[in-house]
């Protein structure tokens, strides 16, 4: 019986050559990507990025502290940090 499979894209073809990855830090960085491309493309502006991403402002605001893109999402408006 001859076996097919659906191979995702970036993904392994060969099992035995494999090396683990884990799916969270996978998806983490998916998700950087995603939140750093859209404040990039609003040019900072927190409530055009969730829009772009189909989130809600607050969300936003909570997976950029998650993310540890904090910082750079001040860097980007201008923003020193309060001490």
């Amino acid at each position: 019986m001859e076996r097919t499979g659906v191979v995702a894209a970036g993904a392994p073809r060969s099992p035995v050559n494999a090396r683990p990855v884990s799916l969270d830090e996978r998806l983490r960085a998916v998700e950087t990507s995603l939140i750093r491309w859209a404040l990039k493309l609003s040019g900072g502006n927190k409530s055009k990025a969730a829009e772009l991403l189909g989130i809600k402002r607050s969300t936003l605001g909570d997976r950029i502290v998650r993310c540890g893109l904090a910082a750079e999402s001040r860097e980007r408006a201008g923003i020193e940090r309060r001490k």
